[in-house]
C-alpha cells in the first residue's frame, strides 16, 4: 500500500512531469549541498545545537591537540632534565602513551566515518609514528 505523496509521485513519473527537468541525466553537485549543510549547522550552533557526528568531529580534534600538547611538554621536561628521549625510559613510557591515545583516536574516527552524511566529509586516521617523528626528527 503507497502513501497518498507516492502515488502523486508515481503518476507524475507515468506524466513524464519529471522527464524536463534542469540538470537531468548529470552528476549532483555536492558543492551546493556542503554548503547548504554548513548554513543548517551555523542555524544549529547559533541557537545551541549541532549535529551529533560535527560535536564527535570537534572532540576528535581536541582529543588530539590535548594528546599533542602532553606529549610536547614531556619532551620539554626531558630536555630541561637534559635527557635525551631517544635513550629516556621516561620518553619511551610517554611516547607508548601516545600511541595508544592515537590508536582510540583513529577508533573514534572510523566512528565518525560511519556517521558523516557524505564520504567528503571523511578523514584519515593518525599516524603516532609521524607525530613522534615531527617532535623528534632524525
Amino acid at each position: 500500500m503507497r502513501s497518498p505523496t507516492e502515488r502523486k509521485i508515481a503518476e507524475a513519473i507515468r506524466n513524464g512531469e519529471f522527464d524536463n527537468l534542469p540538470g537531468r541525466g548529470k552528476p549532483l553537485s555536492l558543492d551546493d549541498l556542503a554548503r547548504d549543510e554548513n548554513l543548517a549547522h551555523r542555524l544549529l550552533v547559533d541557537n545551541g545545537f549541532s549535529l551529533p557526528w560535527i560535536e564527535l568531529r570537534m572532540q576528535i580534534d581536541e582529543d588530539f591537540e590535548e594528546a599533542s600538547r602532553r606529549l610536547s611538554q614531556r619532551l620539554a621536561w626531558l630536555e630541561n632534565q637534559e635527557e635525551a628521549p631517544e635513550s629516556s625510559a621516561r620518553w619511551t613510557s610517554a611516547a607508548e602513551e601516545f600511541r595508544i591515545e592515537i590508536r582510540e583516536l583513529n577508533q573514534s574516527i572510523d566512528e565518525y566515518n560511519l556517521r558523516v552524511p557524505l564520504a567528503q566529509f571523511q578523514r584519515g586516521g593518525y599516524s603516532s609514528d609521524a607525530e613522534l617523528e615531527r617532535l623528534i626528527p632524525d
